[in-house]
C-alpha cells in the first residue's frame, strides 16, 4: 500500500490528481487548521480562537476529495461537537466511517453523541433525537435512557476486553529503595 503524510507546508501536493495514495494520514490539528482556511465564515462560528494570521490557499482542498474509508483513531478527540475539530472532520467526505477509540464515554453520554454524528449512525446521530433519547431521560434519573445507549452502542461497537485478546500476563515487582544520607524529606 502506498502512504501519505497528509502533513507540513507542501501536504496539498499529496491531493493533486497526478498523486496517489492508498492511505492518506493526518492529523486533528491539520484538518482543524485545513477547515478553517476552506471555510473561515464557517470556522469562525465553531468555538475556537480567530486565526491570527492571514488564509492562504496552497492548492486543492482536502474537504474536496471524495474518500473511500475515513478512520479516526482516538475518535474521542472529537466529543466536543462544538469545535472546529469536529466541524472538519464532519465535512470530510467518505463511502464509510470507522472510529476507533479506548474511552467513547469520558465524561457524559452526550460525549457519544459527536461519534454518532460523525458516523451518521441514524436515528441518534441526530441531535434533537439523540437529546430526547438519551440525554434527557439520563439527567432525569429515567433508565430508558441508559439503555437505550447500551442497544446502540451494542449495534454499533465493537468491544475489545482483555478476556478477548491474547495479552501478555502482567507482572508487578515491588522494590525497596534505600536513599542515600541527606536525601530525606523533612
Amino acid at each position: 500500500l502506498s502512504v501519505g503524510l497528509y502533513h507540513g507546508a507542501d501536504r496539498h501536493e499529496l491531493l493533486k490528481p497526478d498523486a496517489h495514495f492508498d492511505i492518506l494520514i493526518s492529523s486533528y490539528g491539520t484538518i482543524s487548521t485545513d477547515f478553517g482556511n476552506a471555510f473561515p465564515m464557517e470556522a469562525a462560528k465553531e468555538n475556537s480562537k480567530p486565526k491570527k494570521k492571514k488564509a492562504r490557499k496552497d492548492g486543492p482542498s482536502i474537504f474536496g476529495q471524495k474518500f473511500h474509508r475515513v478512520v479516526l483513531d482516538e475518535a474521542h478527540t472529537i466529543r466536543n461537537t462544538k469545535s472546529r475539530t469536529f466541524a472538519g472532520i464532519q465535512k470530510l467526505e467518505s463511502t464509510y466511517r470507522l472510529c476507533l477509540t479506548g474511552t467513547p464515554l469520558q465524561n457524559k453520554p452526550a460525549d457519544i453523541l459527536s461519534l454518532f454524528l460523525f458516523l451518521r449512525a441514524e436515528p441518534l446521530g441526530n441531535r434533537d433525537i439523540f437529546r430526547r433519547a438519551i440525554t434527557q431521560p439520563i439527567q432525569h434519573g429515567e433508565e430508558v435512557g441508559l439503555a437505550r445507549l447500551r442497544t446502540m452502542m451494542a449495534h454499533l461497537a465493537m468491544r475489545r476486553n482483555k478476556s478477548k485478546l491474547d495479552l501478555v500476563e502482567k507482572t508487578v515487582e515491588l522494590r525497596a529503595i534505600d536513599f542515600p544520607e541527606g536525601m530525606h524529606q523533612k
